[in-house]
């Protein structure tokens, strides 16, 4: 490791003299009136660099490198313009925006080597921009982008959700925040994704293998959670926002500042949240289905001539209620009450025990650290990147009734990422890249119980990757090669459960040790092609790969907030995809349509099969424990789908917006019988229609007026895999949706505050969804109905309040 820091240290040293003395000015003007549009950014979203337009129309960006970049300029009201332009000395750029009601103009750097259009990106990307700002109730970050075509979500009540991109999740899913990979212990059913959701404001979603770039796990594709870009030059600003749900009473509150003063910029938040038991028309509230959270999160940035570097830091919080949906004869939840110290008895819960924001056991406390540095230097016409951060996961879960503060399952997961990219100077307008990243952790146990044992693992991948533009073709492609080790300790118990060592008379064997290596070449080739200004055709083909994790290598145990006991198996071989990708776009003035389909062939795919004990009931390991035993196999899969979205805006009523999407995905384990065929935790067909209407000003003080009013059908899940009885059919069911809000601002324009009003599930509709594990739960005697439902009418209100100061 300290060879590896100095080598790229020194290179910093390097390239420390190197100047950057090319900028970059223009004007930027509207293309039908000529008039100059102040306020525009015009921003490099590869060098984190950009300037406001002033009251003139003018705007320069001074200290840039030499080179070939994308270039955006944005503005409110307008279609977002692009540009490649190259830089070399006093460069200079007049742009002309246009108003436009379709907008395909998003920019993607996930995944690339450089700043590359959506519409011409091979590889199948969503962008959603404004995420701190969604129209939707959400109450936590994948909640926020689960209604995204192609994507779902595997819950555990309302504060638990795990990301499913075409019909994959847990490890074959990679989630950056910012760009850094996260990792808390993401194979768990009931861990949900560490990051706050209101310092979130980009999100870049690739829906397909990113092993390219990513290296192990993902397979199934990569989500990148980005914070919002630098505020303009001399500016101070400070935002405060409040959000009240009414379901389940959830108080979410955000406090945060940024600043750029010369060659300083900075982000800075404070946010906190707690939510009580949610509830649906027919269970009622559900007890011991609440949370809190507090975070903390910021960066600071030194821009310079020969680059820049930033410092970032976060903290997520969180206490989480596990809902295990146990109830009595008639039907109502309840919770275990210690008599003495020997007796534990279950009583039926009170109104008391149902309101306010009590969360009970079981529950887990989960504790996120995250600090690093991010760098960029300028070499002549080259780029170096360099980015290292430490990430430290608590997660903690408590079940014991007789004393609810002991820990039964405790991981400490301590974890070392490394990403170094350099990119080539263009040649012959080839943008080429190379580079490294990995990962170096430890996972120790602190509990009373283990479900999995302490290990340590490393891995490292060395890609390249490149691309280029033609007239109306753009190719990319590249190729990887990774390493992944992972050694897992031996582990005794005790006859009371506690750690010793073999020659104890009563010590038995809990975890065998282990040592596994996995090896791995990736590649990606794929090409876009513009047959006119109105359609784009794309392809693009990519192998992915996926190591075993230590769950499904090595579990063997039951923790709180699961219904099953998971036995690992060591002998596990990792997954490799084939995944093919083929889409068009069509984007006129007044309609857009995006149409893209997959076919994912994968070998070694493992999951979790039910165990049948020899008298045909549920296997269990623990009599003491009687919940039934899984265990981890393999098999071949094949995942086939696609999703369409229709975007019409209906001519003269350029307002007025009709957005359709529909997703589908089929999933199957080959040469299986029919209760084996379909692979679990499939999502069902999903059909999403809305009608919106926005308006920029609506009398003298309010400004991007917006309403909307939405259906989404979720067809019936009748695929499943039903062996063993480890999925049940799910019934469709229909949700309406809408939503209303506005900027209230002065006569001159200024901004006083942001309010929206939004509801989802307005009917108040019973349904369970195919992905929620609270399906699963305990059948209510009284009804003989199955699980848990999902939430019911939830009406969010929430209001944003902006500061700013300038600084002469």
């Amino acid at each position: 490791m300290k060879y590896f820091l100095l080598g790229v240290w020194t290179m910093l040293l390097m390239a420390w003299s190197a100047s950057a003395q090319n900028s970059l000015s223009g004007t930027v003007t509207d293309s039908e009136s000529g008039e100059t549009l102040p306020g525009t950014t015009v921003y490099f979203p590869d060098l984190h660099v950009g300037a406001t337009v002033d009251g003139d129309g003018k705007y320069e960006i001074k200290n840039l490198p030499r080179g070939t970049f994308l270039v955006e300029a944005d503005l409110t009201g307008y279609s977002r313009k692009l540009a490649k332009i190259t830089l070399e000395g006093e460069t200079h750029l007049d742009l002309e925006l246009s108003y436009s009601v379709t907008e395909m103009g998003d920019v993607v750097i996930t995944g690339n080597t450089g700043s590359v259009t959506r519409q011409v990106n091979p590889v199948p990307t969503i962008v959603i921009n404004n995420l701190s700002g969604i129209e939707s109730p959400s109450t936590n970050v994948i909640d926020a982008i689960a209604q995204q075509p192609g994507i779902s979500q595997i819950t555990t009540g309302s504060g638990i959700s795990k990301p499913v991109i075409r019909g994959l999740g847990f490890n074959r899913v990679v989630v950056l925040n910012n760009n850094v990979r996260q990792e808390g212990q993401q194979w768990g059913d009931e861990h949900g994704t560490e990051i706050d959701q209101y310092s979130v404001n980009r999100v870049e979603i690739i829906k397909g293998p990113g092993s390219l770039m990513y290296g192990s796990d993902a397979m199934a594709g990569v989500i990148n959670f980005l914070a919002p870009k630098p505020v303009e030059e001399g500016t101070i600003t400070a935002e405060l926002m409040g959000n009240y749900q009414t379901n389940n009473h959830l108080q979410g509150y955000s406090a945060s500042t940024a600043g750029s003063l010369g060659e300083v910029h900075w982000l800075g938040r404070v946010s906190s949240k707690r939510a009580g038991n949610f509830q649906n028309a027919l269970d009622g509230k559900v007890y011991n289905s609440g949370f809190e959270e507090l975070n903390f999160n910021g960066n600071a940035d030194l821009h310079r001539k020969w680059g820049f570097t930033r410092l970032f830091a976060s903290s997520f919080n969180q206490t989480m209620a596990l809902p295990e949906g146990e109830r009595d004869s008639l039907g109502n939840f309840v919770r275990p009450l210690v008599v003495n110290d020997s007796t534990l008895d279950e009583v039926t819960v009170t109104p008391a025990d149902l309101s306010g924001y009590t969360i009970g056991i079981p529950r887990q406390m989960i504790n996120h650290l995250r600090i690093g540095t991010e760098n960029q230097v300028f070499i002549k016409n080259s780029l170096l990147s360099f980015m290292v951060a430490f990430q430290q996961n608590r997660r903690r879960e408590f079940g014991d009734p007789f004393d609810p503060s002991a820990t039964e399952l405790y991981f400490l997961l301590n974890t070392l990422n490394y990403n170094v990219r350099f990119r080539f100077p263009d040649y012959k307008g080839w943008q080429t890249s190379t580079g490294l990243n990995g990962m170096w952790q430890s996972n120790q146990n602190r509990g009373e119980e283990f479900l999995i044992p302490q290990y340590s693992l490393w891995d490292g991948g060395i890609f390249a990757f490149t691309q280029k533009s033609f007239d109306r073709l753009h190719l990319a492609g590249g190729v990887r090669f990774d390493h992944r080790g992972i050694a897992s300790q031996t582990l005794w118990l005790d006859g009371d459960g506690a750690p010793t060592g073999v020659t104890d008379s009563t010590a038995s064997l809990k975890f065998a040790g282990f040592e596994r290596n996995f090896n791995n070449v990736s590649a990606s080739l794929g090409g876009s092609y513009s047959l006119n200004e109105v359609l784009t055709l794309k392809l693009n083909l990519a192998r992915g790969f996926r190591s075993p994790n230590l769950a499904e290598l090595a579990s063997n145990g039951r923790h709180e907030g699961t219904f099953r006991y998971e036995v690992g198996d060591p002998d596990l071989r990792p997954e490799t995809s084939l995944q093919t990708d083929a889409g068009l776009i069509v984007n006129t003035e007044h309609l857009s349509i995006e149409l893209s389909l997959f076919d994912n062939s994968i070998q070694n795919f493992i999951f979790a099969e039910k165990l049948r004990s020899v008298t045909g009931g549920d296997s269990i390991s623990d009599p003491g424990d009687p919940a039934p035993t899984f265990k981890f196999v393999q098999g071949r899969a094949n995942l086939l789908g696609g999703e369409l979205a229709v975007d019409l805006h209906p001519h003269p009523l350029d307002w007025l917006h009709i957005e359709n999407s529909f997703a589908f995905v089929n999933a199957n384990l080959a040469g299986q019988p029919d209760s084996t065929r379909f692979l679990p935790f499939t999502p069902a067909p999903r059909l999403r229609s809305e009608l919106r209407a926005d308006f920029d000003k609506v009398g003298k003080c309010l400004r991007s007026a917006f309403f909307k009013v939405d259906v989404a059908w979720t067809l019936a899940q009748n695929r499943f895999y039903s062996a063993y009885g480890t999925e049940t059919a799910t019934p469709g069911y229909a949700l309406l949706n809408a939503a209303l809000g506005a900027d209230l601002t002065t006569r001159s324009g200024r901004k006083l505050f942001s309010f929206s009003i939004a509801a989802s599930n307005l009917l108040d509709a019973s349904y369970q969804s195919h992905l929620s594990r609270l399906k699963y739960a305990p059948v209510n005697l009284l009804t003989g109905r199955t699980g848990v439902f999902n939430m019911g009418r939830n009406i969010s209100l929430r209001l944003v309040v902006p500061l700013e100061f300038r600084v002469k």
